[in-house]
């Protein structure tokens, strides 16, 4: 992955591409616009057409630019609730924006680390790394981390260090 360009932002975006955005969304989840589905358990195998739509980079990296489309997100975030969706969007959106924010304003990170962040944001645009989120307490531990045991990276944030941990390997980490 390339360093990071001026990629798109809130103000590049009308409301017109962010109709046609969700109602692409919307083809690839099969919901109308007020309609309410039960739980889907294959909704993963949609997530590679959502990937391909641009869903996991849209407050992330796509092709080496920065994307900060938060009113994108959350516009198609009432569309994946109405479809009751189990896919990783609101992790992958966090965790993207996270790292993609550390790609571009870190200057005392090592190439080893900044090349853990670019896999990542890499394996997210195609949607091949699934992400998990999570907090560190006091003592050290990350609890409650939805989605952890299916993650293939997960991000931490360390509010009492205020840092962020990046374990970019399953072996690294417990699910319990």
């Amino acid at each position: 992955m390339s360093e990071p360009t001026a990629g798109a932002s809130a103000n590049d975006v009308s409301a017109e591409d962010i109709r046609e955005f969700r109602n692409a969304v919307r083809s690839v989840l099969g919901v109308g616009t007020d309609q309410l589905n039960e739980p889907d358990p294959d909704g993963l195998a949609r997530w590679h057409e959502l990937v391909d739509l641009g869903a996991s980079t849209l407050c992330g990296m796509a092709e080496g630019q920065r994307q900060d489309l938060v009113n994108g997100a959350a516009a198609i975030a009432r569309d994946f609730g109405a479809a009751l969706s189990p896919v990783p969007f609101a992790a992958t959106t966090a965790v993207s924006r996270m790292l993609s924010r550390v790609l571009v304003d870190s200057t005392d990170l090592g190439d080893d680390a900044l090349d853990s962040v670019r896999s990542v944001l890499a394996g997210i645009a195609s949607g091949d790394t699934l992400v998990a989120y999570g907090r560190i307490d006091a003592a050290g531990v990350a609890r409650r981390v939805h989605g952890a045991d299916i993650a293939s990276a997960l991000l931490l944030e360390d509010l009492g260090r205020s840092r962020l941990v990046l374990l970019d390997d399953p072996a690294q980490w417990t699910v319990r």
